[in-house]
């Protein structure tokens, strides 16, 4: 921010201080925006002449047309931004002669919502699977839900490189925001610069504050992954409902392996899913005992602690009356705690076998 800008809402004046707490201002039909510059701008386009007004106008044919040098989602102006009565916008980023407009929310939509929208940024393996990432096209409001960020080429970024902007699937860039890279959880995330409206993404060990690249004002978190081994688990990823994210394991692994340790006693064990936050776990579970019938009962540890059983809540999602049947397996779709954990409970004292293999997960990504 290099100085103030003042500018008329239907001949309101407004003067924009600061791009880090954006104004927003409902947009009508035949609403119109002046602004007036002072001096010369940079990083934008040729700025208008000191002192000179331009004027951006929704017209009634719902196109909101732009005025001369102006940005509009990054688009230089000239162009007409398509527009609904109703609609808002977000003064974003300020020069001393221009500013940067993004939509904020459409008529009919839910405000909460739109500042949560994410669609597409899936990510895989890149090629060289060891380090690598390649993140796929989509967009997403930032956390504070004041910028939207489009990704409009896919990435590919390297967790053992320290960042920079920029690369490509076939000629990855560094990802990773601080340090050096180690068998760690790591996080994703989309950023952006609203000085230039570059989109890109880094990795870093922080699930709420990474280390921003200069002049990279906005974030948001997208995705996860984890090193072990020196080297990037292998997933895939997918799109789910409302821009969720659905994470498969190309080769799970036994995340829990007990013999003789599950009672009637609650206890927790960690499974192959992301901390600081609850997910939807996807598990093949196997429980079993030789000598005797059970039942139990594999849940979320933020629900209360309850003994399992055949008549009463909470019931049970394994039942064995047989000392015959051997491990009972079946998937089972299981919501973590925010630090990764599952619980389970039986019926009798000790339970021979208790076996997990994590699937995968869902997220809504709404975080």
């Amino acid at each position: 921010m290099v100085g103030n800008l003042t500018i008329g809402i239907n001949n309101k004046l407004t003067t924009v201080a600061s791009a880090a707490s954006p104004d927003i201002f409902a947009l009508t039909v035949g609403n119109t925006i002046d602004y007036t510059g002072t001096a010369t701008a940079t990083g934008f386009v040729a700025a208008p002449q000191a002192g000179a007004t331009r004027t951006l106008v929704c017209a009634a044919a719902s196109v909101f047309t732009a005025g001369a040098n102006m940005l509009i989602d990054g688009v230089v102006t000239g162009q007409n931004y398509t527009a609904t009565a109703g609609d808002k916008v977000s003064v974003i980023a300020v020069t001393t002669t221009q500013f940067r407009l993004t939509v904020a929310r459409r008529s009919g939509q839910s405000l909460a919502g739109h500042l949560k929208a994410i669609a597409g940024l899936t990510y895989d393996n890149g090629t060289d699977a060891v380090n690598d990432l390649n993140i796929n096209t989509g967009g997403a409001m930032d956390a504070t839900g004041a910028y939207w960020m489009t990704l409009a080429t896919a990435l590919g970024k390297q967790s053992d490189v320290a960042w920079a902007v920029g690369g490509t699937t076939g000629a990855p860039a560094g990802g990773l925001d601080t340090g050096a890279v180690g068998n760690n959880d790591y996080y994703i995330w989309l950023i952006a610069r609203s000085d230039t409206g570059v989109v890109d993404a880094l990795y870093s060990l922080s699930s709420t504050a990474p280390t921003m690249p200069t002049n990279y004002d906005f974030k948001r978190l997208i995705g996860w992954f984890k090193r072990v081994g020196a080297t990037v688990v292998a997933m895939h990823t997918y799109e789910t409902e409302g821009g969720g994210l659905e994470l498969s394991w190309d080769v799970p692994t036994l995340d829990v392996n007990l013999s003789n340790t599950l009672t009637t006693a609650r206890r927790t064990d960690a499974v192959k899913v992301p901390l600081n936050f609850s997910v939807l776990s996807k598990l093949n579970i196997g429980v079993g005992d030789a000598a005797s019938a059970f039942i139990a009962w594999v849940y979320c540890p933020d629900q209360t602690d309850a003994a399992p059983s055949t008549t009463v809540a909470p019931l049970s999602n394994f039942y064995s009356n047989s000392t015959t049947v051997g491990i009972i397996q079946s998937m089972n779709i299981i919501r973590t705690s925010a630090t990764g954990l599952i619980a389970a409970r039986a019926s009798i004292s000790t339970v021979d076998t208790y076996f997990v293999s994590t699937m995968g997960f869902t997220w809504a990504r709404r975080n």
